[in-house]
C-alpha cells in the first residue's frame, strides 16, 4: 500500500477468539495513515480469519534487534500490558 514503509502483524490475545492478528504500521516519510482505512483495506483483500480484528496501530518505528529483526514478542507484551491496565 502506498504510504507504508514497514508493517508487522502479530497475534494478540482475544477473549472472544483466543488470538487475533494486530498490525503495527510505520508510515513512509510525509505520509499520513488512518488506522481505520488500513483495516478496511486489508479486510477487502483477505479471508475473515485473517482480518485485523486486533486493530491497527500507526507507530514511528518498530523495535528491532541488532540484526534488524522485528521484536514481535516485545510488541505483543506491550499490547497485553496496555490492555490489562484498561
Amino acid at each position: 500500500m502506498e504510504g507504508v514503509a514497514e508493517v508487522v502483524v502479530v497475534g494478540v490475545p482475544s477473549d472472544r477468539f483466543g488470538e487475533v492478528p494486530r498490525a503495527w504500521v510505520v508510515p513512509a516519510p510525509n505520509a499520513h495513515l488512518n488506522p481505520a482505512h488500513l483495516q478496511a483495506y486489508v479486510a477487502e483483500r483477505v479471508s475473515a480469519f485473517k482480518q485485523l480484528r486486533g486493530g491497527v496501530e500507526v507507530v514511528h518505528s518498530l523495535p528491532k534487534n541488532s540484526l534488524g529483526k522485528v521484536l514481535r514478542r516485545q510488541l505483543r507484551d506491550s499490547y497485553v500490558s496496555l490492555k490489562s491496565t484498561m
